[in-house]
């Protein structure tokens, strides 16, 4: 069941790391802008983008998701509908650079450009449908209240992910909001290896706090890397993976150990039958099966108990994502296999000693 479990949730760890989430999340860092950035934020990106190890810089609210990022929630209409029939989304105010340094993809529309105003809006395509609009492409030049301030909608980027894969989608909407700015986002540039070397990450960083530091004497360096918040959604599910791995390990230990004195005591008892087979022209084969046949099938009953038990409880674990991977046959069967292998492993010496004794020694008083 331990087993079983491990694998289970190793392969929903995987399934976590390897869906696409909509953006990009490699090789940016987030750090928490000063209380007084206004202006000198346009100096802050000029000097980060003569750094050759960065390609990237955008000044945002938020981050498109972690666990720990600022997010306001506010209500969106149709600005020909009631006000009653406004729905939830989430807020983003981000710059012209936001969706491209993050890599979020336009299904209809354009991106800001620097000279929009304050009065245009992005949204997400999971917005749009709920919204009421038939397609993506018939919100555009639409009007929306947010805030009970009236937008005019220029854009509608694929949805992404923006909570836990616990979750499901949600409405997002973005705005060009100055005032609301809080977050650097700095991308490395992939090309110079920067993302992937940590030598390369060390020295970036030691050139960004420099920089920072010209712009910003008077408040403290702060980031964090986007993949790691991200990964802070998944802690309890880590956590649950780790100590599942280091009880399957001992209770392996402890049952090889188990099974390696119930296999002495029986070699021990049947050294004069297996003398006797061995005369009678019994291979090292059929004495190894004669002797452990019993306790392998006591591992194959163990498994068809402990697979649909192991089977029953994961699946309620499993129900707990909207995300998640299926159970499929060999994530049941290879366990099985591998505890049979171990189990096979830490007997083998003493199932030889047994298959290879000399039938003239056992037999020698009789």
């Amino acid at each position: 069941i331990f087993i079983i479990g491990t694998f289970v949730v190793l392969n929903q760890m995987d399934y976590f790391r390897n869906l696409d989430l909509g953006f990009d999340k490699e090789g940016i860092i987030n750090v928490r802008l000063a209380n007084d950035y206004q202006g000198r934020l346009r100096t802050l990106q000029d000097r980060l983008k003569s750094i050759a190890s960065i390609s990237q810089v955008s000044i945002s609210s938020t981050t498109p998701s972690g666990l720990r990022r600022a997010s306001w929630h506010t209500g969106i209409r149709r600005k020909e509908v009631e006000p009653d029939q406004a729905i939830g989304c989430e807020y983003q105010a981000i710059d012209h650079a936001y969706l491209d340094l993050y890599g979020i993809k336009f299904i209809a529309g354009r991106n800001f450009s620097p000279e929009d105003s304050t009065g245009y809006l992005i949204i997400n395509q999971t917005l749009a449908a709920e919204a009421g609009y038939s397609s993506p492409e018939e919100s555009i030049g639409r009007e929306m209240v947010l805030d009970e301030k009236a937008y005019t909608v220029i854009g509608v980027v694929a949805d992404f992910h923006s909570m836990s894969l616990k979750e499901g989608l949600g409405n997002v909407a973005f705005a060009v909001h100055p005032h609301m700015y809080r977050l650097a986002n700095i991308r490395f540039n992939l090309s110079t290896g920067a993302a992937n070397s940590p030598g390369l990450i060390q020295s970036t960083i030691s050139q960004i706090v420099s920089v920072w530091a010209a712009t910003f004497p008077e408040t403290a360096f702060e980031y964090r890397f986007l993949d790691e918040s991200i990964s802070e959604y998944y802690q309890q599910e880590i956590k649950t993976s780790k100590l599942l791995q280091i009880f399957s390990a001992v209770l392996l230990i402890i049952g090889c150990l188990g099974l390696y004195g119930l296999v002495s005591f029986v070699v021990n008892r049947k050294l004069k039958e297996v003398a006797i087979r061995k005369v009678f022209g019994a291979s090292m084969l059929d004495i190894m099966g004669l002797i452990s046949r019993d306790y392998f099938r006591l591992i194959l009953i163990a498994f068809v108990i402990a697979a649909p038990v192991s089977c029953y409880y994961l699946e309620q674990w499993l129900s707990t994502f909207v995300y998640r991977t299926q159970i499929s046959w060999w994530i049941v069967a290879l366990p099985g296999l591998i505890v049979l292998l171990v189990a096979l492993l830490a007997v083998s010496g003493q199932l030889l000693r047994a298959a290879r004794a000399n039938p003239a020694n056992t037999l020698k008083y009789e």
